[in-house]
């Protein structure tokens, strides 16, 4: 099997001087190169600068070098260039910065190769090249840089057209995401659709080797729990399998690949340890009462080029990786090796920069090994605005997502797709905005704090990713994870910025947008190049007379306009965004009444009939509404004595541990009943686990009798755990059905409608 591309292995090199000169050459016909033409061997510098600039008048702006970081010195520089079809093709004009030798090679197929050597002046070189080609590889040294590179050919070609695929249809509710790990509280997820959690292989699941742990861990981590409530509250589950166990590799950095020490990284056998892990998983938690997974994701950002060569992967490499995880590289390997054991997808591991030359080597790899099967189901790229303009460039401050090009950049890959993987969905799996010290941070604007502005920003995210078409993104993260620097205070909860956890205004804003377009899909973005107002419309997939406008003005400035009238015969609902209200402010707007527009998104719900959707925030029922009896009918409020103290433990927000409870010193108590009087629909339960070790059983009542929704296994000492019942019942019963559980307290959720 052939797992590497090597074009000039048996070629005899021919070497000549060219022309130069700093005009734009005169060419007979142009075939002009589109970017994702350009397949990038080693995934170093930006291979497209080659095709950025096609119309240019003279020099160039952009140059390609691909040694740009330290980590491309291990690995040789080329691009190969994808025409697309066979073209005659009379010269390749190049322009250079500098004197330099690289070779160019072309060919029809993989028997047909022509190989020069080439020495280059400083400007525009000029290469002749023989016969009917489709590929031409460019291959340089330390030092080179490649500016534009132009087609000249005897006689007018067009590149191949393509017919763009239909805009996601996926709905909002659906189409948001977070970035959180197995330990965070289960109602900070409420207003997200698709969970990405990091999962660290070695630490977690095998720290020693062929020792597997998967439904709980070592640790105290309870994967199997986390993933079916998950289930049960309607989230889809991306666990992103990172990292590499020191047994494997022998390398202290657990970013290293995965793989035996000395092994092929070009080779998708090296990585069969990592398959069958792979397979493990997903055979496992693709199990009904595991979570009933599909999407797994494996590995995090591949193209690190801070880190060492060990852990950067050339697109190559990363296709080896992925051809094993996915299938076993078509089954070479045997049954239990890859997703495809268990029916699952492959997420494409994020990229931290969603270059399309990268993209392009994956497809390349594809085409050449696995038949033109692309091995991902799911394209998948990072993204952080900021003034260094390149996810790779010294970065400064943050800026808003129409500055920093969110929607271009989704839009380019969302192209890539439809061109060369049409099957594949497309995600952003990391995008946001710290609030404090960090390059990453966006600044006050005028009276609004930097969290009040992280809070636009991201809603105008999704609002840009939605439009540019596709199926899914996630900001990142749930929770801060310090007080300062990189990363650190991007999250929608803090534990670490103030005395005591505290939702950002941001939580409130996305737990409004969901609510607001739950069960609607993206229709159409209308922009006013000169004032910079933006307006997306998205329609109800249940209701289609239900359509909702979004409005804002894609700057940064802080501007503000005053009388703006909608123009429809329809009853509209005005919703704006409150730093403190889950469900916003919503109002009916009087006829021809006018309203202010600013940079924070603003929401209109238009209907002939004004039917609106209601919004459901979930908060705990108050303890006077509950009554807890036990099994001989004697009421008892140890449960809900100590609500005050308990706080709200699914939002993170907690204050003094219970210090009373149902523990084992009543040895007559076996059961317990919570009775809310009448039915009522709980979205989940938490219970504070005490200082012992026991099982308990949680069931509810309906007509048809008690059913049981959870087990709970109580050993984790003062820690609150969740239960998900999201179902309407009138009581809850809770039953020791081993040990001593301890339970100290219980909150009970519902949602409160307005």
């Amino acid at each position: 099997m052939r797992y590497s591309i090597m074009y000039f292995a048996t070629a005899v090199l021919t070497v000549f001087t060219v022309s130069c000169g700093y005009p734009r050459p005169q060419l007979k016909h142009q075939f002009v190169l589109l970017p994702d033409m350009i397949i990038n061997e080693s995934g170093c510098g930006y291979g497209t600068w080659i095709a950025d600039e096609q119309q240019l008048a003279g020099e160039p702006n952009t140059f390609w070098d691909g040694y740009d970081k330290e980590v491309c010195a291990k690995h040789d520089a080329s691009l190969i260039i994808d025409l697309g079809q066979k073209l005659a093709v009379a010269h390749l004009h190049l322009y250079s910065a500098n004197v330099c030798s690289i070779a160019v090679s072309s060919q029809t197929d993989s028997s047909d190769i022509n190989v020069q050597k080439v020495f280059l002046s400083a400007g525009w070189n000029k290469i002749a090249l023989e016969k009917p080609i489709r590929f031409i590889s460019i291959s340089t040294k330390k030092g080179s840089k490649i500016g534009e590179i132009l087609i000249e050919t005897d006689e007018k070609q067009n590149s191949i057209s393509f017919s763009a695929a239909n805009s996601s249809k996926t709905t909002i509710d659906q189409f948001m995401g977070t970035n959180a790990f197995v330990d965070v509280p289960l109602g900070l997820l409420e207003p997200f659709g698709c969970i990405r959690e990091y999962h660290d292989w070695p630490d977690w699941n095998e720290p020693v080797q062929d020792a597997i742990q998967l439904n709980s861990t070592s640790n105290g981590f309870n994967f199997q729990h986390f993933y079916s409530s998950l289930g049960k509250m309607n989230k889809t589950v991306i666990p992103v399998i990172q990292k590499s166990p020191q047994w494997l590799t022998e390398m202290p950095n657990s970013q290293a690949k995965p793989l035996p020490k000395n092994d092929n990284p070009l080779s998708p056998h090296s990585y069969k340890r990592h398959a069958y892990f792979m397979s493990c998983y997903a055979q496992n938690f693709a199990k009904e009462e595991n979570g009933k997974l599909l999407y797994y994701e494996n590995w995090n950002e591949p193209d690190k080029w801070w880190e060492q060569s060990i852990s950067y992967f050339t697109p190559y490499e990363y296709a080896s990786l992925s051809s094993a995880d996915k299938d076993g590289h078509h089954q070479e390997m045997g049954e239990n090796y890859g997703i495809a054991s268990a029916n699952g997808k492959l997420v494409m591991a994020g990229l931290a920069s969603g270059k399309l030359d990268y993209l392009r080597g994956l497809k390349h790899w594809c085409d050449l090994n696995r038949n033109g099967n692309f091995a991902w189901d799911v394209i998948n790229y990072h993204q952080y605005a900021n003034t260094a303009g390149l996810p790779d460039g010294n970065l400064k401050q943050g800026v808003c997502p129409e500055k920093g090009r969110v929607y271009e950049e989704a839009k380019n890959i969302v192209l890539f797709r439809d061109k060369h993987a049409p099957e594949a969905e497309v995600w952003n799996t990391e995008f946001g905005y710290d609030t404090q010290n960090s390059p990453q941070q966006c600044w006050p604007i005028g009276d609004k704090n930097s969290e009040l502005v992280q809070a636009d920003w991201l809603i105008r995210s999704y609002l840009l990713l939605s439009a540019a078409g596709i199926e899914k993104a996630f900001q990142f993260m749930i929770r801060d994870a310090g007080k300062s620097g990189l990363y650190a205070t991007s999250g929608l909860y803090s534990s670490t910025l103030q005395n005591s956890p505290y939702l950002k205004p941001s939580w409130n804003y996305l737990s409004t947008f969901k609510s607001v377009l739950t069960n609607s899909y993206f229709v159409k973005l209308k922009v006013d190049s000169s004032s910079r107002l933006y307006e997306a419309t998205y329609r109800n997939k249940l209701d289609s007379l239900l359509i909702t406008k979004v409005i804002w003005y894609g700057t940064q400035t802080g501007k503000i306009s005053k009388g703006y009238r909608p123009n429809t015969t329809n009853i509209i609902q005005l919703t704006s965004f409150h730093p403190q209200n889950a469900c916003g402010l919503r109002r009916l707007l009087k006829k021809g009444e006018a309203i202010e527009i600013s940079e924070t998104p603003l929401f209109l719900q238009l209907h002939p009939k004004g039917i609106f959707p209601k919004c459901g925030a979930m908060k705990p029922m108050a303890s006077t509404t509950l009554q807890c009896v036990d099994e001989n009918g004697q009421q008892n409020d140890f449960l809900f004595d100590e609500q005050g103290i308990a706080g709200n433990p699914a939002m993170g927000l907690t204050s003094q541990t219970p210090s009373s409870g149902w523990r084992s010193s009543y040895k007559k108590n076996e059961e317990v009943v919570i009775d809310m009087g009448h039915s009522k629909h709980i979205p989940m339960l938490y219970i504070f686990d005490g200082a012992s070790d026991g099982e308990i059983t949680i069931s509810i009542y309906s007509d048809l009798g008690w059913t049981e929704v959870a087990k709970l296994r109580m050993n984790h000492y003062n820690k609150w755990k969740p239960c998900v019942i999201n179902g309407s019942t009138s009581k809850i019963r809770l039953s020791r059905t081993s040990g001593n559980a301890e339970v100290g307290e219980v909150v009970v959720y519902e949602k409160d409608s307005d």
